[in-house]
């Protein structure tokens, strides 16, 4: 196992421990990415959101994967791999997962499956290395975007509609505060 994976495996655990904690009451998190969701406020907007926020992290994964190549600078990429993507995933992850485990009662499968797909991803990622050849940059960056396109493709089939179906509009407010939480303690 690389070291980028045990990071990310420790991070996972490390997370998942801070998410399993209810936020204190009137605590907020550190930024507010998402608008408020209010009474009689719709899934559809979280849905819309986050299918916003998945088509900006492709078109930023495909200009840091076209610097990368370019420049001959694997840099660029393995940043925002570790910048921006990792605890983005991560954050889903430990977030939307457990809580579809918990409604739909999959004993863990979601959160199982959500880490296979995290862990392929940061897989891809780690073997990045600055001796990385033009045309392995290029097949690895066409594979990390195929990934977490696959990844994106699948929260918004699966997972967003059933959040929106069994969670009510305060519910998914507390969604969003902890996956904004655990996105903002694991970009520091």
């Amino acid at each position: 196992m690389s070291i980028k994976s045990r990071t990310l495996a420790g991070a996972v655990v490390v997370f998942a421990a801070i998410a399993a904690v209810p936020p204190r009451s009137g605590a907020r998190p550190p930024f507010r990415a998402y608008p408020r969701v209010t009474p009689g406020a719709t899934a559809a907007m979280l849905t819309q959101r986050l299918h916003a926020d998945h088509q900006r992290l492709v078109t930023e994964l495909a200009s840091a994967s076209d610097r990368a190549v370019r420049r001959r600078a694997v840099a660029d990429l393995a940043g925002f791999f570790q910048e921006e993507l990792a605890p983005y995933l991560l954050s889903e992850v430990m977030v939307f997962y457990p809580a579809i485990d918990s409604v739909v009662g999959t004993n863990g499968y979601a959160v199982t499956a959500a880490l296979l797909d995290a862990q392929m991803i940061a897989s891809v990622a780690s073997d990045l290395g600055p001796q990385t050849d033009i045309r392995m940059l290029e097949h690895h960056s066409h594979l990390l975007a195929a990934l977490v396109g696959s990844y994106f493709d699948k929260e918004c089939l699966l997972i967003l509609p059933i959040l929106g179906k069994y969670f009510s509009d305060k519910e998914l407010q507390l969604l969003i505060d902890r996956l904004e939480a655990g996105r903002a303690l694991l970009k520091k």
